[in-house]
């Protein structure tokens, strides 16, 4: 990001392009608290006072956190221990479970039927 606000580099691009889909450019310092990024050379975060994170591992973590997550099982067995966060109308939950999915939550709606999909 502080390459495109201030176009350092000049207009070759860097041998380490932002990742696309993390945002997470590989010749900065995150802090590893608040996330805020810094200038390769800045090795403490400002405003947090703890050491930053090379971009490498910052971008190396969440590849492994998505691996792990893309890992778990979104299967629900007999023996698993389910709790109720909230009841209320089939239709209105629905919106509630793609969350739950899309953070790899496995739920079930009470009245689902897996005969009728």
């Amino acid at each position: 990001m502080f390459r495109k606000l201030f176009k350092r580099g000049g207009s070759s691009p860097s041998k380490a392009e932002p990742d696309d889909q993390h945002g997470i450019d590989c010749d900065c310092n995150y802090c590893p608290t608040c996330g805020e990024a810094y200038r390769a050379e800045i090795e403490t975060c400002a405003e947090c006072g703890v050491q930053l994170v090379p971009g490498a591992e910052k971008l190396a973590g969440l590849q492994q956190r998505e691996a792990e997550l893309r890992s778990l099982s979104m299967d629900i067995s007999a023996g698993d221990e389910l709790v109720t966060i909230q009841a209320g109308k089939v239709r209105y939950l629905k919106e509630q479970q793609q969350l739950l999915k899309a953070a790899q939550v496995p739920s079930v709606l009470a009245g689902d039927n897996p005969a009728k999909g």
